[in-house]
């Protein structure tokens, strides 16, 4: 397997300059290799991972959350300083060598051998770490343990570590939901194309879930618009069993307002004329006396003086219960002065209690 870290330019993408690495310096063409890379906290450099497409594990890899080399637990934990981690599991020697202050290993080494020829692979695992490291060789830290995969929850990313046996604890590696993508070694447009596939079916399913709400909503609105319907039929129903009762109490409240009406509207010639007469002159004599309606009042008089009628007028007409007053027809025969008197009260001047 081809794994070698890069300098990374923040500035510029990051799977072009992978690819044009793996064009430039890994052994096979960009087209044969599946590949992926991890990213360093700093964005300046990352660790590329390729292999050949034959090498490839065969199966149907869709359903899996990534594809990812068997090594990165041994990545788990930043060293101080320079170190090399090695770690043996199904008789397979692995190599991980750190240079000063670097997070991501300059070299990760891998050989299958079985238990004579372990010492030899080992030495020969040191030398090529040696010489990728510049000459030196660090301390070597001895490695044991299972492998331990867990999901990060909330995140869509992983851990990746080495727990010891007997140990609940060990160091880990963290790769985010993006950071495990861009690690996957399953070919990119696949892996694109699975995506799509992936969040087309989520939004079908969000349609499919959105459009069963709104069935059982339709359903639920339904049942309440049947149950508005029965108690406004039942109301309807007690209204139109109560329409006789309030039938009844409408034409006793008609029939009070026209006794009201009537009790204020009589006829009232007596009190007529009384006011009248409050300011009548002595002089001023009533000869006959009738109705015109039941506010208008014609008077046939007579006066001993002639210049009383005009003052009489004038008394009527500030009166407030008339409405007008009107003189009329006045003759003068033997030192007698006959006129007619029309008086308009007013129509609610009784009502009001004898106010204006």
């Amino acid at each position: 397997m081809y794994v070698r870290r890069i300098p990374i330019d923040a500035a510029a993408d990051v799977a072009e300059q992978v690819a044009l690495n793996l064009e430039a310096h890994a052994p096979f063409s960009l087209e044969q290799l599946c590949h992926g890379w991890i990213l360093a906290p700093s964005d300046t450099e990352a660790l590329v991972m390729a292999t050949h497409r034959r090498l490839f594990p065969v199966g149907d890899w869709s359903e899996a959350k990534a594809v990812l080399p068997a090594f990165l637990p041994l990545l788990g934990g930043v060293p101080d300083g320079p170190v090399v981690r090695l770690w043996q599991r199904d008789g397979v020697l692995v190599l991980a060598a750190w240079d000063e202050g670097r997070r991501l290993p300059a070299c990760v080494l891998a050989r299958r051998c079985g238990d004579r020829e372990h010492a030899e692979v080992r030495k020969e695992l040191l030398a090529v770490a040696g010489q990728r490291l510049g000459g030196s060789l660090p301390a070597v830290e001895e490695q044991t343990g299972h492998p331990v995969v867990r999901e990060v929850p909330r995140s869509g990313g992983c851990e990746f570590g080495l727990v010891p046996a007997g140990a609940s604890t060990g160091s880990w590696l963290r790769l985010s939901g993006p950071q495990l993508e861009a690690a996957d070694l399953r070919d990119k447009t696949v892996l694109l194309a699975q995506r799509r596939r992936v969040r087309r079916d989520g939004w079908l399913w969000r349609g499919a879930a959105a459009a069963a709400a709104a069935v059982v909503l339709a359903v639920i609105a339904e049942g309440a618009l049947m149950l508005a319907g029965g108690r406004m039929e039942k109301t309807r129903t007690e209204l139109q069993g109560r329409a006789e009762a309030v039938r009844e109490i409408e034409a006793a409240h008609a029939l009070g307002n026209r006794i009201e009406e009537l009790a204020g509207r009589r006829f009232r010639p007596l009190e007529m004329l009384a006011m009248l007469n409050q300011v009548r002159p002595a002089g001023i004599q009533f000869l006959r006396c009738s109705n015109q309606g039941l506010w208008t009042l014609e008077i046939e008089a007579q006066s001993t003086e002639a210049a009383g009628v005009g003052g009489f007028e004038s008394a009527l007409r500030a009166l407030p219960a008339l409405a007008s007053v009107e003189i009329r027809d006045v003759r003068l025969r033997d030192g007698i002065t006959t006129f007619q008197l029309q008086a308009v009260f007013r129509e609610n001047f009784w009502a009001t209690g004898g106010r204006p």
